[in-house]
């Protein structure tokens, strides 16, 4: 019996991308996201993120709230985060702060199948005294966007097909090597018949205009062209959860 495509599938298909919000000098620290995993009691999952200095100094940072409410009456709006003072931490180069994300829903039910956002906040300051900590207003505040793209499960059952196929031909896209190149797009491409029909295209356009730089490159005269297999990665990592690089050439 098919599925029907509004059933939502749970918080380990979430899709999701964390991106950098008008942060123009940059931060003192990195952040590391983890899949989501299923929440307790009211959450309906949890995210783990770190954050991990890598100034050469003591910096100090203030965690924004940590519970952010999925609204499921307005799918695709950005969601409401709860407003709360956050905790100062200072952190020494190199040390890590751990930070739990917890997801809500406003049904009991659990958010309905579509894209989600919300803006964690992450105050900072650079050079302070380990004991004293800042002394002063906060240098920046970086804001982490994270989409949340809750799927369904006709959807997720799709993606996952896909993955079991596409993952090793990107394996191939990480080497300049023709042969292993074309075999790697060979399998993606045949792969992607799998994936509903948006994410499909999508896909398929970044191989369409990937193809014709391998042949130019790989050609007898390559003058000034090039090629990334950075566009295909990227859409493999986002929907199959992998963290695999991209290679790229200049002439």
């Amino acid at each position: 019996m098919p599925l029907p495509a509004a059933e939502p599938s749970g918080p380990s298909t979430t899709l999701f991308d964390v991106t950098v919000v008008d942060n123009e000098t940059g931060p003192p620290f990195y952040v590391d996201a983890e899949p989501l995993t299923a929440g307790e009691d009211d959450a309906w999952a949890t995210q783990r993120l770190t954050i991990v200095s890598e100034w050469h100094t003591p910096i100090a940072v203030v965690i924004p709230p940590s519970e952010f409410v999925l609204d499921s009456r307005q799918v695709s709006l950005p969601s409401k985060g709860e407003v709360k003072k956050g905790e100062l931490t200072v952190l020494q180069s190199g040390a890590s702060l751990p930070l739990l994300l917890e997801l809500k829903p406003r049904l009991p039910d659990g958010p309905a199948p579509g894209v989600y956002q919300i803006d964690v906040p992450i105050t900072y300051w650079r050079n302070v005294d380990p004991v004293v900590g800042p002394t002063g207003p906060p240098e920046n505040t970086l804001i982490l966007q994270i989409s949340y793209d809750i799927l369904d499960a006709r959807t997720a059952s799709a993606i996952r097909a896909f993955c079991e196929q596409a993952v090793d031909g990107a394996a191939d896209l990480t080497e300049i090597d023709q042969e292993r190149l074309n075999r790697g797009l060979d399998i993606i491409e045949a792969a992607a018949s799998e994936l509903p029909q948006q994410r499909g295209e999508e896909l398929l356009a970044e191989i369409a205009v990937l193809r014709p730089r391998l042949e130019i490159w790989f050609g007898p005269d390559p003058g000034h062209s090039g090629f990334s297999t950075g566009p295909v990665i990227a859409i493999i990592n986002h929907l199959c959860h992998t963290s695999l690089h991209g290679t790229s050439v200049q002439a």
